[in-house]
């Protein structure tokens, strides 16, 4: 059967198929870095300059992407986790893990443009001792929310609270935790990427204190809720069938993710 020239929604583009040096250099140009620049060193009186290639792309441990080019265009993008058991029972570890990956399944994976062309990303969270984002695994079980959290830097494990006391007899406390894990493992990207300022202000939507600020925006009314963005419900409220329905990585935030992962194509 031949490939067709349009997607079934009538974007010619679906039919093209790029080179992987289109692909890359696509993707630079996307998330604003160079794919090759000129860096000066000195050794003693010495001054050269070199071709740096990929500078700080595709250089994390922890996430590994392949690439298919030929139509349909899809990437695979597996990201690792060290998720640790703690003082919970074999049985609350394995739920909890579980809710942990499927949660950074269901709210990273989405379509992506690059070269103009649509990318069907699904990212696969997987656990890995060696080379995973360490997370610690808890549940709280008093009624006040206990907040999780991930400064992303090296000596400190993120923790992954599941609330079972605040959402108790509620239906909604196994979507609170896979988003919560779904958001604090994008604080890893966002400061691999832009550093702790952009991480610790969720993107410019609250203070370095991670507090609401008169720049925070309300609840959007319709459309995708960014998962990385706080929002002030004071300006725009959304309920939580609508926040675990409409809430997704940003497609900036997956391509920077592309960005820094390992490249197979």
């Amino acid at each position: 059967m031949a490939r067709p020239d349009k997607g079934v929604d009538g974007d010619a583009s679906q039919g093209r198929i790029v080179t992987t040096d289109e692909f890359e250099e696509a993707l630079h140009a996307a998330v604003g870095r160079p794919r090759a620049e000129m860096r000066t060193r000195t050794v003693g009186r010495f001054v050269t300059k070199e071709l740096v290639r990929e500078p700080g792309a595709h250089r994390t441990s922890w996430a590994q992407a392949y690439v298919k080019l030929g139509y349909p265009q899809t990437i695979k993008l597996i990201v690792n986790l060290n998720l640790k058991q703690g003082d919970l029972s074999s049985a609350d570890y394995a739920r909890l893990s579980n809710l942990a990956l499927a949660g950074i399944r269901r709210y990273w994976s989405r379509t992506v443009r690059i070269a103009n062309i649509p990318f069907s990303v699904e990212v696969l969270a997987a656990q890995d001792l060696r080379n995973g984002i360490s997370a610690q695994l808890r549940i709280a079980k008093g009624q006040e929310y206990e907040r999780s959290n991930n400064v992303a830097v090296l000596w400190i494990d993120a923790r992954f609270i599941y609330n079972a006391g605040f959402f108790e007899g509620s239906v909604y406390g196994d979507q609170d935790f896979m988003q919560t894990c779904a958001h604090e493992f994008g604080h890893s990207v966002l400061t691999e990427f832009g550093g702790i300022a952009r991480s610790w202000t969720h993107e410019g939507s609250t203070s370095i204190f991670q507090s609401t600020t008169r720049l925070t925006p309300g609840y959007p009314k319709t459309g995708e809720i960014n998962l990385m963005n706080y929002y002030d419900e004071k300006k725009g409220k959304a309920s939580f069938d609508r926040i675990f329905a409409d809430t997704r990585a940003s497609e900036f935030d997956l391509l920077c993710l592309l960005w820094m992962s390992r490249l197979a194509f």
